[in-house]
């Protein structure tokens, strides 16, 4: 299964990079996440054209920032919905 495999080196060394910072700066970065998440998911209303392009984009916050630490990733998640 591929959810088994071990993590690649660069995931692994930017996850130790995120759990140096203090938790006030792993907040401010998961709310900004998820503000760029909502901004992406709301890009096809406000632009008809090429906002429905850039609407599927708005997983890739949610992604980056759920690959750093689960928990805020959840929370992103659940932010973004609140948005």
């Amino acid at each position: 299964m591929y959810f088994l495999k071990p993590l690649s080196d660069e995931i692994r060394l930017s996850r130790t990079l995120f759990n140096r910072h203090k938790k006030t700066r792993k907040l401010i970065l998961c709310s900004i996440f998820a503000c760029i998440a909502a901004i992406l998911q709301a890009a096809g209303g406000f632009l008809p054209g090429v906002g429905y392009l850039l609407s599927p984009l708005a997983t890739g916050p949610i992604l980056l920032i759920s690959m750093l630490n689960i928990p805020y990733g959840v929370m992103s998640y659940l932010l973004t919905i609140m948005l």
